[in-house]
């Protein structure tokens, strides 16, 4: 089910993915995040995420599911916060299927659903651990605009801060 678009940039966002995930697809987004996660963070000391805190996820926005031939390829969560602000996170691409635009498309599909809610900006957060992601949503228009401590000491191995990231949208 992906949701009505009106404007010619939000047609082409359409396309980007395939459907918006409902519960029942609950176990494999806890697998394909992690499986995903595990393969590029290797400071990861336990699973990025779990059932609980996708179902949160869930109760407070929408994943937005990249589909080919029935097999999930990619990933983005997009929550529409209030006071003209959407949230994107967890943006994942299936491993086997890296560098091939997915991710920037799932991007421009994120960025286009908080727009179509209204938002006029949108942020993220990047691991520090991560410099190249950091310089990729840069490259995409993304501003640092802060930092804060982790909260999930016991999943990183030697720490780590979360850098906070908007766009003007």
């Amino acid at each position: 089910m992906t949701t009505h678009v009106a404007s010619p940039e939000g047609a082409l966002a359409q396309k980007l993915y395939s459907r918006i995930a409902t519960a029942q697809d609950l176990d494999r987004i806890v697998t394909f995040i992690n499986r995903a996660f595990a393969d590029e963070n290797p400071y990861l000391l336990t699973n990025r995420t779990d059932p609980e805190e996708i179902i949160s996820l869930m109760q407070k926005g929408h994943f937005l599911l990249r589909e080919e031939a029935g097999k999930l390829v990619g990933l983005i969560y997009g929550e529409i916060r209030g006071h003209s602000r959407g949230y994107l996170g967890l943006l994942v691409v299936e491993p086997t299927k890296r560098r091939d635009g997915i991710g920037k498309q799932l991007l421009v599909a994120g960025e286009d659903f908080c727009r179509q809610h209204g938002c006029r900006f949108v942020e993220g957060t990047v691991i520090n651990r991560r410099p190249d992601l950091l310089e990729r949503y840069k490259r995409r228009g993304f501003r640092v605009v802060g930092e804060t401590p982790g909260d999930r000491s016991d999943h990183v191995q030697g720490g780590y801060s979360l850098i906070l990231i908007e766009k003007d949208l």
